[in-house]
């Protein structure tokens, strides 16, 4: 500003003028100008589902030709219609083998048009470490590419957070055939019914910890539920040999040519955790006494791991064939069926017993094997309800791949058992005969011992009331006549072969209980 005399002219004059034209330039959003870009991600529970959105400045309907790029190069073709506003949606069971990849680009062409982006993979960036179980360790594992370091952090972390997952191990496995694929023969989809497992709420209560999750959807658990399907041989061809995948343990100097020759499969699992995993489940499941849910996963748990280790890990089907046989006694005392619904822990038991069948593993015998599943359902044991729990692909778990049977002969194998009479069933019908004074059989299994023929001839005599009984309890430890404590090695012949002959009054106690 400055001062002006008095009665000077004013500085500026004001004419009247007409309004300028005006056109405003186009403005482009930052970054776009002509580019277009694809934004897209799988869906958090069908990872065969794919979604997304083409952001562009021009008109997007039409058929859209996609693709999803590997880091590696390796690629996956589709085809997407997309809408006026750029949402498309894909299903197919070809991208679900992507959906397992943390790097994952995606290419979509209309003629000269293309748009170009990321695929968002919420399951894995939302996974934080877990201990060591990152989420590049989770995804190699799904993709069956899991390195040595991958499978110990998998078995730490299962053994110090199993109680987090047992719903999911608690599931039973159902099979399902994808539109198309039932003509080829060769690939299967296995799927685990998850309706019980939605987030937030009693649903995903911790059984053994006793508080309630988040309402948050975790998409840790997400993973590790694709992972129990890879498990259970989601995804393998059935005519896939056994062969480890990943880093081996086995270091140069541990090869063939230093003095100690190739390292054993049981100093690789030992290397690897699986004696420590084993070692720390079976703690978890001795702690759960009493709580039939708990212990119900656990052994679920158990079996699938070490298994999958065992078969697809190791390559050990005779280590395989040990751990199955000594898995499914223990699993038949110690666990019971839910009675309003089939479990996995069910399905595995009964599947289990099919297949040690169809593997002759001496000394198991049809007739001990119905007497450890009449032991576990608690009485004789229904042939539909028996069908109905077998696992309805032969490529579902292991059963394939020990046991080398089709679903029709497994099938056949548990109807052989169950035809089979038990202990219990032959002892029983053993004093009903006695009770009416009527001849009992001597070639029956239960009089095969020398203590079985003792029995035979006290059943035999006429006055065989004052020398054989009935024990009144299913947990009694002592001779039913005199209430006399059986010895160590008495009490595990009687659990055993479920009778026993007390050594101060040298009568007998049958145990009729199931």
């Amino acid at each position: 500003m400055r001062a002006l005399a008095s009665g000077s002219a004013p500085p500026l004059e004001w004419e009247a003028a007409e309004r300028p034209a005006f056109a405003p330039d186009e403005r482009l959003p930052s970054g776009l100008k002509g580019n277009e870009i694809v934004y897209a991600g799988f869906d958090r529970q069908d990872s065969s589902l794919l979604t997304g959105r083409i952001i562009s400045l021009q008109l997007t309907v039409g058929i859209w030709k996609g693709r999803l790029i590997q880091a590696d190069g390796e690629a996956v073709s589709f085809e997407a219609s997309v809408e006026a506003d750029g949402r498309f949606s894909v299903r197919s069971t070809s991208l679900e083998g992507f959906s397992e990849l943390p790097a994952l680009q995606i290419a979509m062409t209309l003629g000269e048009r293309e748009a170009r982006g990321w695929v968002h993979n919420e399951m894995l960036l939302s996974i934080s470490g877990r201990r060591r179980l990152t989420a590049g360790a989770l995804s190699r594992l799904m993709r069956r590419e899991g390195t040595d370091e991958d499978i110990e952090a998998l078995l730490d972390y299962l053994s110090i957070q199993a109680e987090h997952h047992l719903r999911m191990f608690d599931r039973p496995v159902q099979k399902t055939v994808q539109h198309g694929e039932e003509q080829d023969g060769e690939v299967k989809s296995v799927t685990i019914d998850l309706a019980d497992l939605k987030p937030g709420g009693a649903e995903t209560e911790s059984p053994l910890a006793g508080s309630h999750a988040s309402s948050v959807p975790d998409q840790f658990d997400l993973a590790m539920t694709r992972l129990r399907r890879v498990l259970l041989g989601h995804g393998r061809s059935s005519s896939t040999p056994l062969q480890r995948t990943g880093d081996s343990v086995v270091t140069e100097e541990d090869n063939g040519d230093s003095k100690g020759g190739a390292t054993s499969p049981d100093d690789e699992a030992r290397k690897l955790g699986l004696n420590d995993f084993e070692r720390e489940i079976g703690r978890l499941i001795k702690d759960a006494e009493g709580k039939p849910d708990i212990v119900r996963g656990l052994l679920t748990m158990e079996l699938e791991v070490v298994m999958w280790m065992r078969v697809h890990r190791l390559s050990d089907p005779d280590g395989a064939h040990e751990f199955l046989r000594s898995w499914f006694p223990k699993a038949c005392r110690i666990a019971e069926p839910d009675p309003t619904r089939l479990t996995s822990l069910q399905q595995h038991i009964v599947t289990t017993a099919a297949v040690l069948f169809c593997l002759g593993a001496q000394p198991t015998t049809a007739g001990d094997l119905h007497d450890s599943l009449e032991r576990y359902f608690g009485g004789t044991l229904d042939r539909e309800q028996a069908m109905r729990s077998l696992f309805p692909d032969v490529d579902t778990g292991f059963a394939g791949l020990l046991a080398g049977t089709s679903q029709e002969e497994l099938g056949a194998a548990l109807l052989f058992i169950l035809a089979e009479r038990t202990i219990r069933q032959q002892l029983a019908d053993a004093l009903a005969l006695a009770a009416k004074r009527q001849s009992i059989p001597r070639d029956w299994d239960v009089f095969a011992t020398q203590a079985g023929r003792e029995l035979h001839e006290a059943l035999s005599d006429p006055d065989w009331e004052y020398t054989v009984a009935a024990a009144y309890r299913s947990d009694l430890t002592g001779c039913a006549f005199k209430s006399h404590s059986f010895s160590p090695s008495a009490a595990a012949a009687y659990r055993r072969s479920r009778f026993v002959q007390c050594i101060y009054c040298q009568r007998f106690t049958v145990n009729l209980h199931p």
